[in-house]
């Protein structure tokens, strides 16, 4: 939870009560904000084995929920001034998709769903999204493995391992531009954005505007 110290947000101002925690795991980040900010909070957890997570929280005396990525979010349109994600969130989204069109299609519809739960003039932050995380390196392979048995049958005489090379960080860049595009349709101020040299790790934070009236083409 270090990292929150760095973000240079107002937390715990009257400006930053209210946060929604994706990916939330023991509650750790969420305590923080609760703790050390005073602000008011529920923490998300993807897991499938989710009770021990759920359990750590409530040991906290923090609000934990468990919800699948694939379901809208369980909360009103601009319930949250701050939404965070550490390690995880947009790493779940389309993490059983079966092509690599439909998982940017699941990472379109999660931020979009940020989008509507973040209140106008609010924060979203994604600290360590590792691009293929454990949840996904099965799928992302996949993937992989399928243009690289492509890319062979149409003759490309490189090794099998440098095609895969090539293929896994050509999609995790790419998967960095559609997210771009996404924050320029829906008017956000890019506050910080990072990627990692080799496209395998992006961290961000973009302000929601105050006002929209539609989505940019």
């Amino acid at each position: 939870a270090a990292h929150l110290k760095t973000l240079g947000l107002p937390l715990g101002t009257p400006a930053m009560k209210t946060v929604v925690d994706m990916g939330a795991g023991d509650g750790a980040n969420l305590a923080v904000f609760q703790e050390d900010y005073g602000m008011n909070g529920i923490g998300l957890t993807m897991s499938m084995d989710s009770a021990p997570h759920l359990e750590a929280m409530g040991a906290r005396g923090l609000i934990g929920l468990r919800h699948s990525l694939a379901k809208a979010l369980p909360f009103a349109d601009g319930a949250f001034d701050l939404l965070h994600s550490r390690m995880s969130g947009l790493g779940f989204a389309g993490a059983r998709a079966e092509s690599r069109a439909e998982r940017l299609k699941g990472v379109a519809a999660l931020i979009f769903e940020w989008d509507r739960v973040v209140r106008p003039g609010g924060y979203l932050v994604q600290h360590g999204w590792m691009l293929s995380s454990p949840v996904t390196a099965n799928w992302d392979r996949r993937f992989v493995e399928d243009e690289v048995k492509a890319r062979i049958a149409r003759g490309e005489t490189a090794s099998a391992s440098a095609l895969a090379e090539q293929e896994y960080f050509g999609f995790m860049n790419s998967t960095a531009t559609h997210v771009l595009e996404l924050a320029r349709r829906l008017h956000w101020k890019t506050v910080f954005w990072q990627v990692s040299k080799r496209g395998s790790r992006i961290d961000f934070i973009f302000q929601k505007p105050y006002h929209r009236k539609r989505l940019a083409v």
